[in-house]
C-alpha cells in the first residue's frame, strides 16, 4: 500500500512505471530500489522492487505484509524452509 511504501521510506520512480494485464485487468508496476531490506540478521542494500497502486492480494491476511521476498534477495544465500519448526533459514 502507499502507507507502506511512505512508512519505509521508499521513493518510487515513477519514470519507469508500465502497465501490463495482470489476472484481474489492467496493472500498473512502479519500480524502486531500497536502501536496505533485512529479514532478521540477514541484509541485502539496494534489492529492486515493485510497487503495484492498484492494490496486492497480500491485503486479504488479517495482518500487515510489507511484501513478498524474492530471488534478488534470497540468491545470497543458501536457505531452508523448515516446516516442522514454522521458520526459514538463512545461511
Amino acid at each position: 500500500t502507499q502507507e507502506l511504501i511512505d512508512a519505509a521510506g521508499i521513493t518510487l520512480d515513477q519514470s519507469h512505471a508500465g502497465t501490463g494485464i495482470g489476472g484481474a485487468g489492467a496493472v500498473t508496476a512502479v519500480p524502486f530500489n531500497t536502501d536496505r531490506i533485512a529479514v532478521a540478521t540477514a541484509v541485502q542494500r539496494k534489492v529492486p522492487g515493485l510497487y503495484t497502486p492498484e492494490g496486492t492480494p497480500l491485503n486479504r491476511f488479517p495482518f500487515t505484509v510489507w511484501g513478498l521476498i524474492s530471488n534478488d534477495f534470497l540468491k545470497h544465500y543458501a536457505y531452508t524452509v523448515d516446516f516442522d519448526a514454522m521458520r526459514i533459514v538463512l545461511q
